[in-house]
């Protein structure tokens, strides 16, 4: 039989995701994590706002290739989404009057909608709202951007996963994160943030990737790699003692339980 493609993790969002793929970035990392399990598609857009979100997740969760809803303990991969990130708002926030600003009612609208159409098409799919991180408040007068206006962003964020109030559709504060890290352990936002004061520095994507793995793994433990089985056995389980000996190399589900239902 032909091999299928893997189960996939989708990273949805801006250049906060985009140049996620980087070494050492959170995609990359994420990769590195799944690897053999799930492939990583990295669908993060520098300069794109929910305006553009809202209409390329259509394009993105494609409804034919996700199958009826099953237990995923017995099929093999068939290039299910199994989670996705989606992570906006740093370019939503621009303040007031600048072309990338999108008011909070809108914002709200656009997230809610890509969250419908990630439950439509991608049915099987866990989702992780991620918020815009905390910035470096500039001190150009023409800059924006302004950690407050930052905040009301991210808040929503939290509103709408609180009142969706569904098992398959999480929040990851991340301004809160990087500011409680910044207060605590660190003394400035500094080390996590770039010199624009905006995108993320290679500690902020490391820290970000351990976080995500803790709450993935908290919140849905069959997504948990322990738990999981890559698509091919090991090499240790294909090179049998008697070299003559055939070994079968058939795709396998990833999922050996899942405990969501």
């Amino acid at each position: 039989m032909a091999s299928p493609m893997n189960d996939v993790v989708v990273v949805f969002g801006d250049s906060q995701t985009q140049f996620g793929s980087k070494p050492g970035g959170f995609v990359n990392r994420l990769a590195a994590h799944y690897a053999r399990i799930f492939d990583v598609l990295n669908r993060g857009y520098s300069g794109y706002t929910t305006d553009q979100a809202r209409i390329l997740a259509p394009r993105i969760f494609h409804q034919q290739e996700q199958p009826g809803r099953d237990s995923g303990a017995s099929e093999p991969p068939s290039g299910k989404v199994r989670l996705v990130t989606v992570w906006f708002g740093s370019n939503d926030a621009a303040v007031e009057g600048h072309h990338q600003h999108v008011p909070l009612s809108r914002f709200r609208s656009n997230l809610e909608d890509v969250l419908k159409t990630i439950e439509t098409r991608a049915p099987e799919a866990k989702v992780l709202l991620l918020t815009p991180a905390t910035l470096i408040l500039s001190k150009r007068p023409d800059d924006f951007r302004r950690p407050e206006v930052t905040r009301t962003y991210a808040d929503t964020i939290l509103d709408v996963v609180k009142e969706r109030n569904s098992s398959s559709v999480k929040s990851v504060d991340l301004y809160a994160m990087f500011d409680d890290l910044a207060e605590r352990v660190l003394g400035s936002m500094d080390p996590l943030l770039q010199q624009d004061g905006l995108h993320i520095s290679d500690l902020g994507y490391e820290l970000i990737f351990h976080k995500l793995v803790a709450v993935i793994n908290a919140t849905w433990p069959h997504l948990d790699t322990r738990n999981l089985q890559t698509t091919y056995p090991l090499w240790q389980d294909v090179l049998p003692p008697d070299k003559s000996a055939s070994v079968p190399l058939e795709p396998r589900a990833n999922l050996q339980s899942e405990e969501t239902r």
